[in-house]
């Protein structure tokens, strides 16, 4: 806070208004205390066909119960048609995670079309994210998307 000869104005608040204001005091220290929040990522496979799912697992430290962490998925072969959207956000290329006790879980679903993409394996990366979809990232796994070519 700073001092005037007529008003205190403290964190935006005006305080003694028409009043004689302070002309000394004690300053007032606001203590925040930070929590930092771990995280691991761990897939049940790191390859996967069409039509077939890997689960996701969390294991957080320091992370209350009920927070929300956030997942996002990324690569340049990746196209809409390749991924199921994610009940969480009706987007395949993002999702929310409830952690309990340090622990939360999500699935990743590949979707089966029955044509023959360009390329065979589709590598991508999901992150973990703290604060929102697009924040900072905790921790990421790779995972490669095989084709799987339709009988003829």
């Amino acid at each position: 806070y700073y001092i005037t000869q007529s008003q205190d104005r403290i964190l935006g608040a005006t305080e003694n208004a028409g009043s004689q204001g302070r002309t000394s005091g004690t300053p007032t220290t606001f203590v925040n205390s930070i929590t930092v929040i771990t995280a691991e990522l761990s897939a049940s496979a790191t390859t996967f066909n069409e039509g077939e799912s890997i689960d996701f697992t969390i294991t957080a430290t320091n992370c209350e119960n009920a927070t929300t962490l956030y997942f996002s998925v990324s690569g340049f072969s990746l196209g809409p048609n390749d991924l199921e959207d994610q009940a969480t956000t009706g987007d395949y290329r993002t999702g929310i995670v409830n952690v309990q006790n340090n622990t939360g879980t999500f699935t990743i679903t590949a979707k089966t079309d029955d044509t023959v993409d360009e390329a065979p394996e589709k590598e991508f990366l999901v992150a973990l994210r703290l604060d929102g979809t697009d924040g900072e990232i905790l921790d990421h796994v790779y995972i490669k998307l095989q084709n799987v070519i339709p009988e003829e």
